[in-house]
């Protein structure tokens, strides 16, 4: 989104030009400090030897040292990044492997004719799970989680009415039984 642009920009704009135009910076630096000096035009006999000292320790120490701090920084950062976004990735495909594997042990225990009806309601309830799962992951997610929340609705999800249907009445003594007359109750 534009918010992400525009920090992406900030990052890399700055250092573009610092690249780009480090000649002309090194030498406007140079040129403040010929004419003013560090201690100033009015400065005492050592003004000459501050400025013959600290110019090429400010151009030729600092600056590099402060370029591969800021380096390390920015390289630190990515790294951890990416490793987020790797962690990330990896629990979605867990996450969806484990609703694959639901919905293969719901057809496995509603599968039959006679369990059409709980076959259904089931998948109905696996569905809305995924897009509940599907609505957190947009913008705006957390004003809709933070509304939730305040609703009381947030620690209850499809996944309780679906476990205590495959593992309560509608599941273990359904699927226990073989008879048409227990599982149309």
């Amino acid at each position: 989104d534009q918010q992400d642009i525009n920090l992406l920009l900030i990052a890399i704009v700055p250092s573009l030009l610092a690249f780009s135009f480090w000649d002309e910076i090194s030498f406007a630096l140079s040129t403040f400090l010929d004419v003013h000096g560090v201690l100033g035009a009015a400065g005492a006999d050592g003004a000459q030897f501050a400025n013959n000292l600290l110019r090429p320790t400010i151009t030729g120490v600092v600056v590099p040292v402060i370029s591969i701090a800021l380096a390390t920084l920015v390289s630190t950062t990515v790294n951890v990044l990416r490793a987020r976004q790797v962690d990330i990735r990896a629990l979605v495909n867990k996450e969806a492997c484990d609703l694959r594997l639901l919905r293969r042990a719901m057809f496995g225990m509603f599968g039959t004719r006679q369990h059409a009806g709980r076959r259904s309601r089931a998948l109905t309830l696996l569905t809305a799970y995924v897009a509940q799962i599907n609505r957190e992951c947009h913008p705006g997610a957390i004003d809709s989680l933070e509304e939730l929340e305040l609703s009381g609705g947030i620690a209850t999800n499809e996944l309780d009415r679906l476990s205590a249907m495959m593992h309560g009445v509608d599941g273990a003594a359904v699927s226990r039984q073989g008879s048409v007359e227990v599982a149309d109750d």
